[in-house]
């Protein structure tokens, strides 16, 4: 899809929410898999885990798409990182990276049979990782 048919998609659909009509069923925009694509993952364990798929376009890439997220509880990080891949070969995009949750990279014992935090687990099973931060900006 041309960067001008994309436009014209996406104009026609924020005309729609402008005009108090939610987007439904047929409304689906199919976005070009050669966007930048990015990811985002806030942890959880025993309370569900959140990783999301999403794309940048627009000129200087300042708009994002939410293409997909995937909820988790009780998953090994092995299991985690085996989804991810999974899910992301499905969808047919190459993720760009994917910022992590900070309390990922604390090593808290907890994989201390291996001696490495979470990130490192993910990240040496091919999950592009970064540290986000919890900083907020008003």
């Amino acid at each position: 899809m041309s960067e001008t048919a994309l436009r014209a998609q996406i104009a026609a659909l924020e005309r729609q929410l402008a005009a108090g009509r939610l987007a439904g069923a047929d409304d689906v925009l199919e976005l070009p898999r050669d966007l930048t694509w990015i990811g985002a993952m806030d942890w959880g364990h025993a309370k569900p885990g959140c990783l999301g798929w999403a794309a940048l376009w627009g000129e200087g890439e300042t708009r994002i798409h939410v293409l997909r997220e995937w909820k988790f509880v009780g998953l090994a990080d092995e299991e985690i990182a085996a989804g991810w891949r999974q899910r992301t070969q499905a969808l047919g995009v190459t993720v760009r990276y994917v910022a992590g949750d900070p309390s990922m990279w604390i090593r808290d014992g907890r994989n201390a049979r291996r001696g490495q935090s979470r990130a490192e687990t993910l990240i040496r099973a091919g999950m592009p990782l970064r540290k986000a931060e919890n900083a907020r900006t008003d």
